[in-house]
């Protein structure tokens, strides 16, 4: 079993402490679009804060699509989506996982999403002469 997770270096490795909760990231994330407890900053907030077992952040860290749009907002940099994968990559080490009414394929997502070594590359599939700049 993989090593937790240092938080220290989460927030160093991420630019999380460079967050001044402006809510941009807020303003762009589909999550909080559907669910008002969720927003990417306040699950920073929290962790720097040092409230690690905090039920909301518990649950809300599952709720982001890791589709990065809070990342590509943020006036400062900060990577919302990497700090929030590392967290659950805490979460799931330490056997935290939310139930799930549709079982195993949820479950195999959430795994997935916290699984810290997956990168995505969305334009992988393009060919060069189509990619933009």
């Amino acid at each position: 079993m993989a090593d937790l997770v240092d938080i220290n270096k989460l927030i160093e490795e991420t630019g999380a402490f460079d967050c001044v909760e402006c809510g941009k990231c807020t303003s762009v994330c589909p999550a909080a679009s559907f669910n008002p407890e969720f927003a990417p900053r306040l699950i920073v907030v929290k962790a720097l804060e040092g409230i690690k077992n905090d039920p909301v952040t518990q649950k809300n860290m599952w709720i982001c699509l890791t589709c990065e749009m809070c990342n590509s907002m943020c006036p400062y940099k900060v990577n919302y989506s990497g700090f929030i994968q590392g967290l659950r990559a805490n979460s799931f080490q330490e056997g935290n996982l939310p139930i799930c009414s549709q079982g195993g394929l949820i479950h195999t997502m959430q795994r997935l999403m916290a699984n810290e070594s997956l990168r995505q590359n969305r334009l992988g599939w393009l060919t060069d002469d189509l990619k933009v700049t």
